[in-house]
């Protein structure tokens, strides 16, 4: 799921968090042999406990409950907390709209102490707290998924940006003395993220925390009992108990259509819908998956502290 994160042009969410990963298995808060269960449901409902393992093995498991669930009766709620990184959050809702379902997802938390201020704030209250959505295509085609942090960048953009020394733009993050700044080293030095598009990001955000966190009893990372968990609310829906599939999914494609034939504003080449983007990525890394340098010596150092081969490419 890493290399998909970075075969679909986010290497935010792809090997560059193997090495994050590995810290945080020796410091023992993410525990390796961890298996999810379920710990409370009903016939529409169902609450994952994922023991401190892996957030892809738990999250990936809620989606299986969910599409159980949703294929009997057509609606189907499943959370997931105590649970580590699940990587792209799109990428659950997702795999349910290639079933044929629409999946609508929130998540919160993962960071402690916060990483996102409130609006209005200059220090942390919230996780960069994700939204996704994914709607499915006719034909077979790939499904259409909006998947977006709340905070202005998502977290690992900028550590990306911090492996490559680069700048990232103003209005992104503050510094420890709630100053904008646009060097990602000030984040992980006490600053902070802001929300996406002022009060609506935050009010998004909140959302998150409130569905992802306090509902699945993982609470919100400003909260003093909170434990650090990157939990998740998924929602399935069935389009056949609105109207007939097939009319739902004719329309969803006629809307495509019309969307992306809108005529092109300057300096745009064509209008996408939501997903596109990814789409045309994973067709240009069908067979290879991109790595930069800095990341590429991260996992290097990574394999040699435990005494693993390390076969490094020739120089082209």
């Amino acid at each position: 799921m890493l290399i998909e994160g970075d075969c679909s042009g986010h290497p935010s969410h792809g090997l560059i968090r193997l090495p994050q990963y590995v810290d945080e298995i020796r410091s023992t808060r993410l525990d390796p042999r961890a298996r999810p269960e379920v710990s409370r449901q009903t016939p529409l409902t169902a609450l994952v406990d994922g023991n401190r393992g892996f957030g892809q093995v738990t999250a990936s498991l809620a989606v299986d409950i969910a599409l159980e669930i949703v294929r009997k009766h057509g609606l189907a709620a499943v959370g997931a907390t105590r649970t580590f990184h699940i990587g792209r959050l799109g990428d659950y809702p997702e795999r349910a709209a290639r079933e044929g379902f629409i999946g609508l997802a929130w998540a919160n938390g993962l960071r402690s102490p916060a990483s996102v201020a409130p609006f209005g704030g200059r220090t942390a209250a919230h996780g960069t707290n994700p939204v996704a959505v994914a709607v499915p295509r006719p034909d077979g085609a790939e499904p259409i998924v909006v998947d977006f942090a709340t905070s202005v960048l998502a977290e690992g953009k900028l550590r990306v940006a911090r492996n490559r020394g680069s700048l990232i733009p103003p209005g992104v993050i503050l510094d420890a003395n709630g100053n904008e700044s646009t060097d990602p080293n000030h984040f992980y030095e006490g600053g902070c993220l802001l929300p996406i598009g002022g009060h609506k990001g935050y009010g998004l955000s909140v959302v998150c925390d409130l569905l992802a966190g306090l509902l699945t009893g993982s609470k919100s990372p400003c909260m003093p009992d909170y434990e650090g968990s990157n939990s998740v609310m998924l929602i399935l829906l069935d389009p056949e108990c609105f109207r007939p599939n097939a009319e739902f999914l004719h329309d969803v494609g006629q809307f495509c259509d019309i969307v992306t034939s809108t005529p092109t504003a300057a300096g745009t080449d064509q209008v996408l819908m939501p997903g596109d983007p990814e789409i045309r990525e994973r067709a240009k890394h069908a067979e290879t998956v991109d790595v930069d340098e800095p990341t590429w010596q991260q996992l290097v150092d990574v394999a040699r502290n435990f005494s693993l081969d390390v076969l490094v490419p020739e120089s082209p």
